[in-house]
């Protein structure tokens, strides 16, 4: 390719037969020296962008990316479709509303199990998605972490990390 450039061996041909000495091209390679630092520094930072743009937010993608970076050999982080529920009200008698709890024995003898959730957990205000990662990994790398699906997420899309 066009970016694949032995500087090294570009100097030396470029140097005249009568200079090519050992000497000579030993200078030569040390006054090249961060040109070839600078010239490996940028194909880093262009397969890095390439890697980038080979993922997207979708789940699969996003998970390959997480794995990939944090957990490549057993690759144990994997998401899920958030916890989303309606709103459920409780109201006092003197609302007259057909909203009740049960007790732990009325639930056994049959009654609809009622059960609450917190503002997190509700149409609207959960998470889209979960991130399910292991622990060992968050207590060392909680913010690349979160860095990363902040990268790859949707811009209003929420995420809630859970450890395993």
């Amino acid at each position: 390719m066009w970016f694949s450039i032995n500087y090294k061996r570009l100097a030396v041909l470029l140097l005249p037969f009568t200079l090519r000495q050992p000497k000579t091209i030993a200078y030569l390679h040390a006054l090249i020296s961060p040109l070839v630092n600078l010239h490996y520094d940028w194909r880093q930072y262009r397969l890095d962008n390439i890697y980038k743009l080979e993922h997207s937010w979708q789940i699969c993608s996003m998970r390959g990316a997480l794995n990939d970076r944090f957990d490549p050999e057993l690759r144990r982080i994997y998401i899920n479709d958030g916890d989303v529920h309606d709103a459920f009200y409780i109201y006092t008698d003197g609302e007259d509303r057909p909203k009740y709890i049960y007790t732990e024995s009325e639930i056994d003898a049959g009654a609809n199990p009622t059960w609450l959730y917190n503002e997190n957990e509700l149409v609207g205000s959960a998470a889209d998605f979960t991130v399910y990662v292991p622990a060992e990994i968050i207590q060392i790398q909680q913010y690349e972490v979160i860095g990363l699906i902040d990268f790859y997420k949707l811009a209003g899309k929420n995420y809630k990390i859970i450890t395993i």
